[in-house]
Formats: C-alpha cells, sequence, structure tokens
C-alpha cells in the first residue's frame, strides 16, 4: 500500500495534534493534582490548628491543698478515693487537665506538681502534725502561677484552686496578710478558689483569706463529708472548663450531706432521748 505525500501530511499532522494533546492533558492533570494536593495539605494545616486551639482553649488545671495534720487520721482513704474519682472522670476527657497536689501539716508535700492527670498514679500518705495552711499557699501558689504563665498551657481563667483544711493554721511562717496577698494576686489573673472547711467558721475564715464566702463551704469530717467534698470540687471543675465561671450551685454535694448529717443526729437523738424516757 502506497501513501501520497498528502497522506502522509495528513498523518503525521493528525500524530503530532493527538501528541500534543496527550502532553498538554498530562500537563494539565499534573497541575490539578498539584493544586488539589496543595489544597489538601492546607486544610489538613488548617485543621491542624484549629484541633491545638480548640484543645488549649478546653485545658483546665485544678491545684489541690490539702490538711494532712493530726486531726484528719482516719480520713486518708476517703480522701485518696476523693481524688482517684476525679482522675478517673478526667481521663475520659478528650481535653487536658492539670494537676497539682499539694499536702500539708507543719510541712507542705508536692505530690504531683502540673501533671497531665492521664498520667497520675496511685499514691498514699499517713496524717500527722500541725497545721500550716499559710505556707502551703505561699510556697507553692506563686510558682505554679509562674510556671503556668510562662508555658502558656493552661488558660488561667480555667484553673480552680481547692483548699481542704478541718483546722485553723497553727504552725505557719507566713502570715494570713501573706497568704491573703498571694491568693489575691493569682485571683487577679483569673484563678478560682474554692475553700473547704470543717469548721463553723469556714466561711469567715475564706473572706479573710481573699476567698468570696459563696465558693466556701462548711464540712462534715467524715468519709462521706470528704467524699462530697471531691464531688463538689470536680462539678466545679467541669463549669470552669465550659464556660470559665463556677456555677452557684457547685457545691450542691456538700449541702445535700450536711443536712443529711443533721437529720440522721436528730434522729439518733430523738431516740436516744426515748430510750432514756423508757428506762425511768
Amino acid at each position: 500500500m502506497s501513501f501520497s505525500l498528502d497522506d502522509l501530511k495528513k498523518r503525521n499532522s493528525k500524530g503530532i495534534i493527538e501528541s500534543s494533546n496527550k502532553s498538554g492533558l498530562a500537563s494539565l492533570t499534573k497541575k490539578n493534582n498539584m493544586q488539589l494536593e496543595s489544597r489538601i495539605n492546607t486544610l489538613a494545616k488548617k485543621n491542624i490548628k484549629s484541633a491545638a486551639i480548640e484543645i488549649k482553649k478546653n485545658a483546665a488545671e485544678v491545684i489541690f491543698i490539702i490538711d494532712k495534720s493530726g486531726s484528719c487520721r482516719g480520713l486518708e482513704h476517703s480522701t485518696i478515693t476523693g481524688i482517684n474519682d476525679i482522675v478517673k472522670k478526667e481521663r475520659r476527657n478528650c481535653y487536658p487537665t492539670k494537676m497539682t497536689l499539694i499536702l500539708f501539716d507543719e510541712e507542705d508535700s508536692v505530690i504531683y506538681d502540673r501533671q497531665d492527670i492521664k498520667t497520675i498514679y496511685e499514691f498514699s500518705y499517713n496524717a500527722g502534725g500541725g497545721t500550716a495552711l499559710y505556707d502551703a499557699i505561699c510556697k507553692n501558689l506563686y510558682n505554679i502561677k509562674n510556671k503556668q504563665l510562662s508555658n502558656s498551657d493552661v488558660d488561667p481563667n480555667k484553673t480552680i484552686v481547692a483548699i481542704m483544711t478541718d483546722g485553723e493554721d497553727n504552725e505557719s511562717k507566713y502570715s494570713l496578710s501573706d497568704a491573703r496577698k498571694c491568693i489575691l494576686d493569682c485571683k487577679n489573673i483569673g484563678w478560682k478558689f474554692i475553700f473547704l472547711g470543717a469548721l463553723k467558721n469556714a466561711k469567715d475564715i475564706a473572706r479573710e483569706l481573699g476567698i468570696d464566702s459563696d465558693m466556701a463551704e462548711v464540712y462534715q469530717n467524715n468519709n462521706n463529708g470528704i467524699l462530697a467534698n471531691f464531688e463538689s470540687i470536680n462539678r466545679a471543675l467541669f463549669d470552669v472548663r465550659s464556660t470559665g465561671h463556677v456555677s452557684k450551685n457547685w457545691s450542691d454535694k456538700i449541702k445535700n450531706n450536711n443536712l443529711e448529717s443533721i437529720n440522721k443526729n436528730k434522729l439518733e437523738s430523738g431516740h436516744q432521748k426515748i430510750l432514756r424516757l423508757g428506762g425511768k
């Protein structure tokens, strides 16, 4: 079979066009793929950044300052249980929680220092000694505040400090005014303070320390009272993480336990009175 010159020209022209079209299509496809990959990478970076912002926005911090003086002896187990319950609940949370635990008598011991709550381990302690509350406050809170501000890992407005004691200070080198100044300095950056005292004048002591009376409660110095304290602290922590504020009903568990204890005491007192009258 023979081809004329015109036929060859037509065939060559068609081949060149087809080759050109294929090359152009490949180039366009490559360009589109690169643009698509670039968009995917940009979106991925934005999503990663948004996720990081969301995590940081919802990070929270809880700081416990807990009395372990001699008058708290026998309540160690319920204190440990209460803290462990909070740890278990926070571990189920997808957002980070920093935790500090300070136990004090005439000396203070830092058990956890701004530790990721998901890495908290079991601990134990024995109560005994005097009550150096002011020292525990002043020696530790400034350090924690400085670490938080320098790391910028938790919004100060989402920080709870829970102080729990069954007696007034009787051993500190620091003064009440020192402790008050420390607390007010920390409140000024957004920290929230809870004061729990097994004392009739707990609200008065809280006010002297610069803590609002609606953030203070009297608790029953027994196992149920201790557990109610930690349930209330956990509620306050949830509130602060969610809104940056502590709700008015944060201490309902403590109030309910107090009421149950009063009613129980009245019932037992009435029963004893009946028994006494019956014996006459």
